[in-house]
């Protein structure tokens, strides 16, 4: 006979010690993305366009950075919409993000180059034997 606990749902899941349940997670993910969305919808209705969003985790502080294309340059705004950074092109402003640890190597190659530039130095023994010089993942 099967045992049948009514304060137990068949998709129960717990936490132990420290770790997040799947449901969590989930939930996490979710409001995350109506917060980009909504941010998003915002900068369309003042003049800008979204062409990358980060979030950043240090602990239990989350930090929302996104990256703008406006009628005078680019720029770089966090979730406050406090103005981090401008360029008058995209790659002075992946440059400039990347030299302030906002982003990685190859999310730097990839917002000025394209995803399949990224691609290629990601494969790169040479670029890859630099980043682990200078003790830099490249993430």
């Amino acid at each position: 006979m099967k045992d049948n606990i009514p304060e137990r749902p068949e998709n129960y899941e717990c936490t132990i010690a420290g770790d997040e349940s799947r449901g969590s997670v989930i939930k996490e993910m979710r409001a995350m993305v109506s917060r980009f969305q909504q941010k998003d919808n915002e900068y369309k209705k003042a003049g800008f366009d979204v062409f990358y969003t980060i979030n950043k985790r240090e602990g239990k502080r989350e930090t929302d950075y996104f990256f703008l294309k406006g009628p005078t340059g680019y720029s770089v705004q966090d979730g406050n919409g406090k103005i981090l950074i401008t360029a008058r092109t995209r790659d002075d402003l992946a440059k400039a993000a990347y030299t302030r640890g906002l982003i990685g190597y190859y999310t730097r190659v990839e917002i000025s180059q394209g995803k399949a530039a990224a691609e290629r130095v990601k494969k790169d023994p040479l670029i890859q034997k630099i980043l682990k010089k200078q003790n830099q993942s490249g993430y």
